[in-house]
C-alpha cells in the first residue's frame, strides 16, 4: 500500500499529517513541510494555498474519508494460492550527490570549512568585481559553492557558522555575503528543511548584496555618519542587485526575491518597497535576521561590532515589528546564546572559545579553555562539555580586548 497521497491543498482536514507540499518553501509561511494539522489556524493558512497541492502520509494521519491503516490490509482472495514472497525494492535515494553526506565531529569538519570558506571569499569578491564593471559571469559557480557549503552544514552545521567572523573592515562587504548565506543555510537546517531549500537559502544569501557593487566606496565605506542622499543611494541596492541578476540571466525566483526584499521589514518601514507582513515571503524574512545579525556584530569602517549576545536581545525586542518571531527563535537556537566561535569568561575565571552548540540547552556549550585569568597565563588547549560540567559561563569578552587570535583555538 502506498501511504502517501496527493491531494488538492482545499481538502485538507484537521487530523492529517502533511508530508509535503507542493511549492517552493519561499513561498509559503511554514517552517516545516512535514507537520500534523492540529489546529483551525494551521488548517485555515493550508487552504488558503489556493490551487496548490500537499501530500499526507496516511499512516500519520487520516486520509480524506477514513483513518488511515497501521499497516497494510490484505486483499480477500478468491482461492488461495501459495505465495512466493517477493524482495521489496531497494530504496531509491532521490537526493543530489551533493547532499549524501556522513555526519562527521566538528574537529574533522573545521578543515574542509576553512578550505571552503577561504574559496568563497575569492568567489564573492569576483562576483561582486565583475558586478561592478557591469556584468555577472560566474553564477553556476557560485551556485555550486552554494551547494558545497550546504554539504558542509549537513556533515556538522558548527564548523561553517564558526568562520563567519572571520572578517576585516577590507573586505567586509564579500565575507558578509558568505556569512549570511552560511547562516541561512544553518538556520534551514535547523528548521528541518530538504537539502535543496537549504541550496536555495544559500544561494540567496550569498547573491543578496550584490547590488552594493553599484554603491560608490566612497558612500560605502565612509567612517562618518551618512548623509540623506548618500543613504539614498545605499537604499537602492537591492533594486540594483535585482536588476543586475536579471541582467546577467539569473531567474532563480528565491535568489531574486531576496536580493530585493532583504531589507523589507514586518510593519511596512522596510525599503525599497515597503513591503508588509504576508507580502514578506519567509526566505526574505530569514534573510533580513541573517544580514542584521552578521552586520551588526562585525567591526566596520563606521561601526564597532557588537557581543552577538546584544545582537540576539535586539533582534529578539524588533520581533513583530521587523523580525518574524518564529524565524528569530529558530535562529538563536540555531547560532546560540553564545555562538560558536566567539570568546567567552566562565566562572573559573578561565577564558574560552565557544565549539559546538548543545542540542537543547543554548547555555551550555563545548568550549574550548586556554587562557587563565588568575595566573594571566595560557593553558593547555582543553575542550570541555559545559552540559557535563560544574563551571558556566559568566560572560562574553570582546577578543580585541585581549588581543587573541581566536582561530587558533
Amino acid at each position: 500500500m502506498n501511504s502517501l497521497l496527493k491531494i488538492p491543498a482545499r481538502d485538507a482536514r484537521l487530523g492529517m499529517f502533511v508530508h509535503d507540499i507542493d511549492r517552493s518553501w519561499w513561498a509559503h509561511d511554514f517552517l516545516r513541510t512535514r507537520f500534523l494539522i492540529e489546529d483551525d489556524e494551521t488548517l485555515d493558512k493550508i487552504r488558503q494555498l489556493g490551487r496548490s497541492e500537499i501530500v499526507i502520509d496516511l499512516t500519520r494521519g487520516i486520509d480524506l474519508d477514513r483513518l488511515a491503516p497501521t499497516a497494510a490490509e490484505p486483499e480477500a482472495e478468491p482461492e488461495a494460492k501459495p505465495a512466493v514472497p517477493a524482495s521489496p525494492p531497494a530504496p531509491v535515494d532521490n537526493r543530489p550527490p551533493w547532499a549524501i553526506v556522513t555526519p562527521t565531529s566538528f574537529e574533522n569538519e573545521l578543515t574542509a570549512a576553512r578550505k571552503l570558506h577561504a574559496r568563497a571569499r575569492g568567489l564573492i569578491r569576483e562576483t561582486m568585481r565583475e558586478a561592478r564593471l557591469g556584468g555577472i559571469g560566474d553564477l553556476p559557480e557560485v551556485a555550486t559553492l552554494a551547494e558545497e557549503m550546504v554539504s558542509s552544514v549537513m556533515r556538522n552545521a558548527g564548523a561553517l557558522v564558526s568562520l563567519i567572523g572571520l572578517k576585516s573592515k577590507d573586505d567586509y562587504t564579500f565575507m558578509h555575503s558568505v556569512a549570511v548565506g552560511t547562516l541561512m543555510i544553518a538556520l534551514g537546517r535547523q528548521a528541518g528543511l530538504s537539502p535543496e531549500a537549504m541550496r536555495a537559502a544559500g544561494l540567496a544569501g550569498l547573491l543578496h548584496d550584490v547590488g552594493k557593487a553599484s554603491v560608490p566606496d566612497a558612500v560605502l565605506n565612509k567612517p562618518g555618519k551618512l548623509t540623506e542622499a548618500e543613504f539614498s543611494t545605499i537604499k537602492l541596492h537591492p533594486a540594483e542587485g535585482h536588476r543586475l541578476l536579471i541582467e546577467a540571466g539569473h531567474h532563480d525566483a528565491a535568489s531574486l526575491d531576496v536580493v530585493r526584499h532583504h531589507h523589507e521589514r514586518l510593519d511596512g518601514t522596510g525599503y525599497p518597497d515597503g513591503l508588509a507582513g504576508a507580502q514578506i515571503s519567509t526566505l526574505a524574512r530569514v534573510a533580513a535576521i541573517a544580514d542584521v545579525y552578521d552586520a551588526v556584530s562585525s567591526e566596520r569602517v563606521y561601526h564597532r561590532a557588537q557581543p552577538p549576545t546584544a545582537v540576539l536581545r535586539m533582534l529578539m525586542k524588533n520581533v513583530g515589528t521587523h523580525f518574524d518571531d518564529a524565524l528569530v527563535r529558530v535562529f538563536v537556537k540555531c547560532v546560540g546564546i553564545y555562538p560558536t566561535g566567539c570568546l567567552v569568561r566562565l566562572e573559573s575565571q578561565r577564558l574560552a572559545v565557544v565549539g559546538e552548540q548543545h542540542a537543547s540547552n543554548a547555555l551550555t556549550p563545548r568550549v574550548r579553555v586556554f587562557f587563565s585569568l588568575k595566573s594571566q597565563a595560557h593553558l593547555p588547549v582543553r575542550e570541555i562539555d559545559l552540559a557535563r560540567s560544574d563551571d558556566r559561563i559568566a560572560s562574553y569578552e570582546d577578543p580585541r580586548t585581549w588581543g587573541f587570535d581566536l582561530s587558533r583555538y
